[in-house]
């Protein structure tokens, strides 16, 4: 499970990953984000009329049509279990109509158990940010309609194997996942544990 993660704020780093031509949160507005946490805002890639797309969306999956309060903070989800995705009721949806999204980030977060001591480590590439696998969704809400997203999550790596026994989905390919023309069954294929190389330092209790 991963319960806050830091925001890629570097517009130059964005827009030559994504090869934006036009970005719509500019570098000001980017550095207002650091660690985001469960439904917070962040800013996000996904496809939007055939355009790869950059926008705020907030960090906590809604039930589709639910106008009840109550039922919206008991069964919203930040995490997403990758090899449930195509079962699970939440979102399922989302994943067959291909609703794929990207979370931009410098690392995450997650804690691990030492010596009956909980100590919160941050994970990052060896160099450039980390695509982060997720689906995104359009909500309406009892506050009204908003946009959404959802994080995947799988089987840790042998490095964060020895920090947490889940880690985020980081995608290589992005294009390909991002892809309407990728199926559901292809998307899957790119949903492993990060083959990469990671850095995990000390972050605090």
């Amino acid at each position: 499970m991963c319960a806050t993660f830091k925001v890629e704020t570097d517009a130059k780093i964005l827009t030559t990953t994504f090869n934006f031509s036009q970005i719509k949160i500019t570098d000001f507005e980017l550095k207002k984000f650091d660690d985001v946490y469960p439904n917070q805002s962040a800013p996000i890639v996904y496809v939007d009329n055939g355009r790869v797309t950059f926008e705020k969306m907030e960090w906590s999956m809604r039930i589709r049509g639910n106008t009840d309060q109550t039922l919206e903070k008991k069964y919203a989800t930040y995490n997403a279990v990758s090899e449930e995705v195509e079962r699970k009721p939440l979102y399922k949806e989302q994943w067959i109509e291909r609703k794929r999204c990207i979370i931009p980030v410098k690392g995450f977060y997650e804690h691990m158990v030492e010596r009956d001591t909980k100590r919160k480590m941050f994970i990052t590439a060896e160099k450039g940010m980390l695509c982060i696998a997720g689906l995104w969704d359009n909500y309406v809400g009892y506050t009204g309609p908003s946009k959404c997203f959802t994080m995947l999550t799988c089987a840790p790596n042998e490095q964060v194997k020895r920090v947490h026994d889940r880690m985020p989905v980081i995608i290589h390919n992005w294009r390909a996942y991002l892809d309407p023309r990728t199926t559901p069954e292809q998307a899957k294929t790119l949903m492993k544990p990060y083959t990469g190389s990671l850095n995990i330092n000390y972050a605090g209790y």
